[in-house]
């Protein structure tokens, strides 16, 4: 995140918990469910905390590169995602 770009960095954090319980052993998830981890329908509990981490991880981003308080993100609307 240090390049001002949040996002592979991003990805990678966020594969933490969609990949857990995966080894790396060549093989990860591909065999049974191939991509079941990477779809969040399939755990709301770990995609909640997923998002909350993400939420706080951007918040970081906001202030390191801005210098500024970000604003919060309204509860209702991070509810209604996690029920997408």
């Amino acid at each position: 995140m240090a390049n001002g770009n949040p996002g592979i960095a991003l990805h990678f954090f966020e594969d933490n918990w969609a990949h857990a319980g995966y080894s790396a052993s060549g093989f990860g998830h591909l065999i049974p469910n191939i991509h079941a981890p990477d779809y969040l329908e399939n755990n709301r509990w770990t995609a909640q905390d997923m998002m909350t981490k993400t939420v706080e991880k951007l918040q970081e981003f906001y202030r390191a590169q801005l210098g500024r308080e970000p604003c919060s993100p309204e509860p209702e609307r991070l509810a209604r995602f996690s029920r997408a």
